[in-house]
Parts: C-alpha cells; structure tokens; sequence
C-alpha cells in the first residue's frame, strides 16, 4: 500500500499516546538529487509512487520549520530550513558539499513521516505535509557562544513567480543558475533591433 495514503490504521496511531515521526528532505540539484532526514541511521522508503529512496542520516543539524501545514489556498508562502553549520569545514561534512552547487533556484521538497510506534522510527506507515518549493536565499549566522546555523529559505512556486526578482536577464546572470543554458548568448545582438512582421532577420 502507498505511504502517501491515509487509512483508519493511521488514524488510530494518531489518536494514541505516542507519535514517532520525523522530517525527510530532498535536495534537486543540477548534479543528482540528495535526500536527507533528521534521525541518525539511513532511512530506506518505498512511498509507492517513486521506488525506493535512501535518505541519509543528519540528525539534529537538520532543523525543521516550526510549523508545516497543509492548505487548499493558491497563495506562495515561504518555508525555512535550518542546518547547523558548525562542522561546514570538515572534508567529509554533507553541508560543505552542498556549498559546492548551485543551490539557488533549485527545487527542494520537505515531508513529514510518521512510524509505527514502537519501532524506534524503523517501519514508515505515511508520509504527510509535503511542502515543494524553491530554494530561494541564504544565511550563514555564526555568533560568539551561540550555534552556527545555515538558513535556507524555502518559497513556493507561486511566491516565487509573484514576487520581484532581483534578476537580470543576461548570460552572466544565468549562467550560475544553469551553466549550459547558452540561450541568452545572443541576446546582445537584439538590443535595439526591429524584427518586422514577416521579413528576415
């Protein structure tokens, strides 16, 4: 049975006393797509919609937005991910790696997933609030005594078309966001240039 549909097993897990569930995260880059979750082992799950999947273990540097819900509104909203940072550095650090892409504009996908309880987060019953957007900024904070947090900024497809963006249509500007897109190389040579209906360029 798909993880991605809810069933009166379900129900009856989330009408009980303990709730084990924990947060996935999938990274759309330009080389590969990373999966990443916020427990200590890796994570092997079938969602019945896309094969399976091993998520890599981060623990508690992934930290979660404080709240993820579901609407039926049309409206962009934006989401924050935040990874502690402290170990970026490090040869083999996951977050290091990740400073190495392109990360802006690319699509990332953050789920929930609930657990049969008493398995100790190991059998996936349903996978829930999927949020899927567009990595839209970031923020490294390092503060004298405090922990050292990347922040993503997350916005939704919509938010993204709708807001202002600081961007210009050249092939320097796009090159970083898609290095093999060539198509604005001959964007120069039209500056000023009128195109008659149906004549010759």
């Amino acid at each position: 049975m798909s993880l991605l549909t809810f069933t009166p097993e379900i129900e009856a897990v989330l009408r009980g006393d303990v709730l084990e569930y924990a947060h996935l995260v999938d990274l759309y880059l330009d080389s590969g797509t990373r999966h990443y979750w916020s427990r200590f082992a890796p994570l092997s799950i079938d969602d019945g919609n896309e094969g399976e999947i091993i998520y890599q273990p981060v623990g508690d540097r992934l930290i979660p937005p404080s709240t993820v819900s579901e609407n039926q509104s049309l409206e962009g909203g934006s989401l924050e991910i935040r990874l502690d940072s402290s170990r970026i550095n490090a040869p083999d650090d996951f977050l290091g790696g990740l400073m190495n892409e392109n990360l802006l504009q690319r699509p990332v996908r953050i789920r929930s997933v609930l657990f049969e309880p008493g398995t100790h987060m190991t059998v996936p019953i349903w996978i829930f609030n999927t949020q899927i957007g567009l990595i839209d900024g970031m923020l490294d904070t390092m503060r004298v005594g405090a922990q050292s947090i990347m922040r993503f900024k997350i916005s939704s497809g919509t938010f993204a078309y709708l807001e202002r963006r600081q961007f210009n249509y050249t092939d320097t500007d796009q090159r970083p966001l898609h290095s093999n897109d060539t198509g604005l190389t001959h964007l120069p040579q039209l500056v000023d240039v009128s195109l008659p209906w149906g004549g010759e360029f």
